[in-house]
């Protein structure tokens, strides 16, 4: 065993690991290269929590147009005050779907796995600081009723989806304006972790058909107990 590998065993026992930061090794660096490559200057960011994927991308020098989408209303607070000093990042007050409507989200007790749907036992004994503590009501509109007033530019754009199964409805409820979307980001459950969400391989057959192909696979919810991976994010792009 070499000098390297031996500290590099020694920072695994304290959960610690050091890898050379390339497109190789690193999600991140693997999603510069491709806003790069593609031409990505306006970013939907539906699901957006706190705002940490945007705050990601201003960290990896993206500096193109960002509009997120959050319905809840204390995470919506916290997001709405990072977006204030940024000029180029835009919120929105809502959930995205394939109506307009008023409807109840559960709300996690990670917040990050809130959703409008109901969560299934996977999900509870993977995380069991996920478990619903409550509802909240909350406004969904579809992309194609508030495109137009967002006033999005089209060429370059990414749509992010972090929505917790919801993900085929937002797209059924971008019908239009799906034609101005280049490229997706879709959190896909590889077992049911939420009740009436599709299956990975409907979901993936559904966005080849609006013109997508994948191009990139990350892990995204990991059983800590078993090593098995939930839900991947997968990258498409208009082919």
């Amino acid at each position: 065993m070499t000098r390297w590998q031996r500290i590099r065993r020694l920072l695994w026992l304290a959960r610690l690991d050091v890898r050379k930061f390339d497109v190789w090794s690193s999600p991140i660096v693997r999603r510069k290269r491709f806003l790069e490559t593609y031409g990505i200057r306006t970013i939907l960011d539906v699901g957006a929590n706190r705002g940490q994927f945007a705050e990601e991308l201003r960290w990896i020098s993206y500096d193109g147009w960002i509009f997120s989408f959050e319905p809840l209303r204390d995470e919506y607070q916290i997001l709405s005050r990072k977006a204030l000093r940024d000029r180029r990042w835009t919120t929105f007050p809502y959930a995205l779907g394939d109506r307009d409507e008023r409807r109840l989200i559960n709300v996690a007790g990670n917040l990050m796995s809130s959703s409008l749907l109901e969560m299934l036992p996977r999900h509870l004994a993977a995380a069991p600081e996920a478990a619903y503590r409550g509802t909240e009501e909350v406004e969904v509109r579809t992309l194609d009723s508030v495109w137009e007033g967002i006033g999005i530019e089209s060429g370059g754009v990414l749509m992010k989806l972090d929505v917790q199964g919801f993900e085929r409805r937002v797209l059924d409820g971008a019908a239009r304006s799906i034609r101005h979307i280049d490229a997706l980001q879709l959190e896909l459950s590889l077992v049911p972790v939420y009740r009436d969400a599709p299956a990975y391989s409907e979901l993936i057959a559904f966005v080849e058909l609006l013109g997508f192909h994948p191009v990139a696979v990350e892990p995204s919810f990991i059983d800590g107990r078993s090593g098995e991976v939930l839900q991947v994010d997968v990258t498409f792009r208009r082919t």
